[in-house]
């Protein structure tokens, strides 16, 4: 992949990101998200920055894997913060366990992992509605989520 590319991948409204717990353990990652045709590259085709307002610049999604070498601390569940508090960007941290790990084989394996948490990120963000910026159309991102979501789930 050309540093253009990854570079658009990265600057993109909703990005990927993993902390592998393994030592060789990116190209798990690589595979499915930043590989063209990966999630990282349908979710670039869904979601427009300026179609949002300007009041969040990015939202993360940053997979924890779980691996023979840990030196994180893995999130319990799925969680949704943002950077700091003057950051208008978000992290949702999603913990990937070794047994669902084991149980992801294909790109389609994790695209429904990846819908899932989606699913679970719509419920948060429903729930912080009120602490969104006001200049943040979240009604159109939480549309626009849900059928990426979908798309997801679909071969």
């Amino acid at each position: 992949m050309k540093n253009t590319d990854y570079e658009k991948l990265r600057s993109a409204f909703l990005s990927f990101t993993a902390i592998d717990g393994d030592l060789n353990g990116s190209g798990f990652f690589e595979k499915y998200f930043t590989a063209h045709g990966g999630i990282a590259w349908l979710a670039q085709e869904w979601f427009e920055k300026e179609r949002y307002g300007g009041g969040v610049d990015t939202i993360l999604f940053q997979l924890y894997i779980e691996g023979n070498h840990n030196w994180f601390k893995m999130p319990s569940s799925n969680k949704l913060g943002a950077f700091s508090k003057s950051s208008k960007s978000w992290r949702y941290n999603i913990p990937l366990c070794k047994e669902k790990r084991e149980e992801i084989t294909n790109l389609l394996d994790m695209k429904i992992f990846i819908a899932d948490a989606i699913r679970d990120l719509i419920k948060i963000f429903e729930k912080k509605s009120r602490k969104m910026p006001d200049d943040f159309n979240l009604d159109m991102f939480l549309i626009d989520l849900s059928n990426f979501g979908g798309s997801l789930r679909t071969v």
